[in-house]
């Protein structure tokens, strides 16, 4: 089905006309990013604030908007209460993201204590997706340097036993990268295969992405191994992730205008929903690629027209920052487009 975003407006309008709780929620997402109709945060946010008397999910929806700040103006304390909603609902995502909020520190001053506590809350919940993160958290040190490594890497692994297949994929790269486990490549390899070939479609994209971009002089980059790991599992993927994973391969081995033209094409014929998590994936694994997509983009807007090359020159520079004034959240470019959190904002907007 191709993309027609009036339709959908349309759509969800009839849905919170009937009284549908749900097409009330998406059509608040329309108005807030501007999908299908004219953009008016405002009337979005409302219209998913009266969802929550019907719809405990609408206070997730809610907080993601006003805890991200990509489209509105980011409000710390509403956002907050939104997940607290939410959680005490029965949403352990919700204490995932106060998890994430405390610990990062963007929204509010940082705090490990509160951070990790809300970590375990859904953890208690029975979400193993909690245990993996905290135990990631304490691995990479992000509390810092004081929190002990070994506690990450059993929280990851409890996560694992739990069923969580990307724990498993996580436990084999903290091996390849020596960090938190001993360093070898070697036993990673062959334990990503091993998970792959019993069905773990996250074990096969860890197994994908290392051949796709390289571990160093541990694993170097192979393309062709690459094209052959996706093939093998393509049927663990679901539609919408297998074609980002072959975007963002056609990405990995991209050198030329002609080449980027080509990923560009494909990127546009995808799904709307990948596009901005696609974006963002090129920046780490082809940033030329990165640069050429949002040049073309940016061209199609009118913020943009010097050449669409892929190289990140002062104009191209400009006109991402330009794009960037367009989000409540201008500041998190601040860093340059090839930071991790504005290539990010610029991913969403981009799309």
């Amino acid at each position: 089905i191709v993309a027609d975003p009036q339709k959908a407006f349309d759509a969800f309008q009839r849905a919170a006309d009937a009284g549908n709780p749900t097409g009330k929620i998406r059509l608040g997402e329309a108005y807030i990013t501007g999908k299908g109709v004219s953009k008016d945060a405002n009337h979005g946010l409302a219209l998913i604030e009266e969802a929550t008397a019907q719809n405990n999910s609408a206070f997730y929806t809610l907080g993601d908007f006003l805890s991200r700040g990509d489209f509105v103006q980011a409000d710390a304390d509403a956002g907050i209460k939104a997940f607290l909603a939410a959680g005490e609902a029965g949403n352990a995502y919700a204490f995932i993201r106060l998890g994430e909020i405390y610990r990062d520190g963007t929204l509010v001053p940082k705090n490990a204590k509160k951070s990790i506590d809300y970590y375990r809350k859904a953890a208690a919940m029975g979400q193993s997706q909690a245990l993996l993160a905290l135990g990631e958290n304490y691995v990479y040190q992000r509390y810092g340097a004081k929190f002990n490594k070994n506690i990450g890497v059993q929280l990851i692994t409890d996560a694992a036993k739990q069923g969580n297949e990307q724990a498993v994929a996580t436990l084999a790269n903290l091996q390849i990268s020596g960090k938190g486990l001993p360093k070898n490549a070697a036993k990673a390899v062959k334990s990503l295969t091993e998970a792959a070939d019993r069905g773990n479609s996250r074990a096969a994209n860890m197994l994908l992405a290392i051949y796709r971009d390289g571990r160093g002089k541990d694993i170097p980059q192979n393309i062709s191994k690459a094209r052959d790991i996706l093939v093998r599992y393509e049927k663990l993927y679901a539609p919408q992730d297998l074609a980002r994973e072959r975007i963002v391969l056609l990405a990995a081995s991209a050198t030329s205008v002609t080449d980027f033209k080509e990923l560009a094409a494909s990127l546009s014929g995808a799904p709307p929903a990948i596009q901005s998590s696609t974006i963002s994936r090129l920046r780490y694994t082809n940033p030329n690629a990165y640069v050429y997509v949002a040049q073309d983009r940016l061209k199609q807007r009118g913020l943009y027209s010097g050449p669409v090359n892929g190289l990140l020159t002062r104009s191209t520079i400009q006109a991402m920052n330009k794009l960037c004034q367009e989000s409540p959240s201008a500041k998190r470019c601040d860093g340059g487009p090839l930071d991790n959190v504005a290539a990010n904002l610029i991913s969403v907007l981009l799309n």
